[in-house]
């Protein structure tokens, strides 16, 4: 697959406008290219770097622009994470919350469990930033998520489980831990009741292992707090 002429140019042009900072000239370049189906690869991976750039130079109506026209969830999505953090920081969390919810529609949209499991599970660090009401809506929809990836029986195929395990498995139980262990340190009782309802042994023990590692931390901080107040009134 290759550009055209007149569509490299415009591609040239639009990187060109970037390096020099012109968000919007880039922006309108990049959209210029022709409606040729097999252009658009090209023209959305532009866009992705496009709003990333914007959103780092303080312009997240340029990156606002640019994400709505990326129809790739793979690139959307994290373009539209990145934007939500940025009102997040911005202390503007009726914006950032209506961008949490397209992110939100934009992975419900995604067939495929796996995949939809890791964006959620993605996703809930970034929320825990500035929403608290959001977080136990989206560990229901990540433990209803893991719960119906499909999963290979005895029976199978070893090629098949094989691929199930590198593909699924592992990525998502490495990807629970950090998260589970993070949602521990905010909600105890929430990340425990999540994790004990994940029906893949697996994956539950790697959330139940977060919930762990957070607890003893906890408990190491609690302890020295303690240690330091007796310290204090000797």
């Amino acid at each position: 697959m290759s550009l055209t002429r007149t569509d490299e140019l415009f591609l040239q042009a639009a990187r060109m406008a970037l390096e020099k900072g012109n968000l919007k000239l880039s922006l309108e370049l990049a959209t210029s290219m022709s409606a040729d189906p097999d252009r658009k690869k090209w023209q959305e991976q532009f866009l992705s770097v496009l709003a990333n750039a914007a959103i780092e130079k303080k312009a997240p109506e340029v990156a606002g622009e640019a994400i709505a026209l990326i129809p790739s969830q793979s690139l959307k999505i994290p373009a539209l994470q990145k934007l939500a953090l940025y009102f997040f920081e911005a202390q503007d969390p009726l914006k950032a919350k209506e961008l949490v919810d397209d992110v939100l529609k934009t992975i419900n949209s995604i067939d495929e469990k796996t995949q939809q499991t890791l964006a959620l599970l993605r996703l809930l660090p970034l929320v825990a930033k500035g929403n608290n009401e959001l977080i136990p809506v989206i560990g229901e929809q990540i433990v209803k998520s893991i719960n119906s990836i499909p999963s290979p029986d005895r029976t199978t195929d070893k090629t098949v489980v094989t691929n199930y395990v590198e593909k699924t498995l592992m990525p998502v139980t490495w990807q629970a831990l950090p998260v589970f262990q993070a949602l521990t340190e905010r909600d105890e009782n929430l990340a425990l009741d999540l994790a004990s309802r994940i029906l893949v042994k697996e994956i539950r023990t790697s959330a139940l292992l977060g919930v762990a590692i957070a607890r003893l931390a906890n408990a190491r901080k609690t302890l020295n707090e303690k240690r330091l107040r007796l310290k204090s009134q000797d």
